[in-house]
């Protein structure tokens, strides 16, 4: 997706990520629950991720970032970006930024900023009009990596808020369907 880019002599590749990646893309999900202090709120398995995004009508992709092991002939896989396609009724079709994670050892390299510039190049390049994700009120940080790269809060700015139904709250609606 995009060639290799250096950062302070450091090479890494941006690619789509593959069924083979999965494993790698679960642990550092698993990375990122823990650094938001949430690690008991994963409960997807690999076998989820696997079936979800690597079949023929996956609900989410997802981006991955590899630096190259100079010991070994494979590379090391130092973040991803995962991301999906919404709809928004008054503007047209958008994407859904829903994990973007670069390992510790990683930062500071430029490595999430191009898995954010490739994710915002795939919704451009299939006229999406945004790109939406939401980013927890403790993580200043990441809230001050979006605000940089052009990142609007629309919770003080337009009042949205998120809202979610749990999943038992969402079962029981569900049961109220006719």
């Amino acid at each position: 997706m995009c060639p290799v880019a250096h950062s302070r002599g450091m090479k890494y590749d941006i690619r789509p990520a593959t069924r083979a990646d999965v494993s790698n893309i679960y642990g550092m999900i698993k990375e990122l629950a823990c650094h938001e202090h949430k690690a008991e709120q994963v409960k997807t398995s690999l076998e989820d991720l696997e079936r979800h995004g690597f079949c023929q009508n996956p609900v989410f992709h997802c981006l991955v970032a590899e630096v190259p092991d100079e010991r070994r002939e494979e590379a090391k896989t130092a973040g991803y970006a995962l991301y999906y396609y919404t709809y928004s009724t008054w503007s047209g079709p958008s994407l859904y930024l829903e994990d973007l994670y670069v390992k510790p050892d990683y930062r500071g390299m430029g490595i999430g900023k191009q898995l954010l510039a490739n994710v915002a190049k795939v919704g451009r390049d299939n006229s999406c009009v945004h790109l939406q994700l939401t980013v927890s009120e403790g993580n200043a940080s990441a809230r001050a990596f979006y605000d940089a790269n052009g990142g609007q809060d629309l919770t003080g700015k337009e009042g949205w808020h998120m809202i979610r139904f749990s999943r038992e709250d969402f079962k029981n609606l569900a049961s109220e369907a006719m």
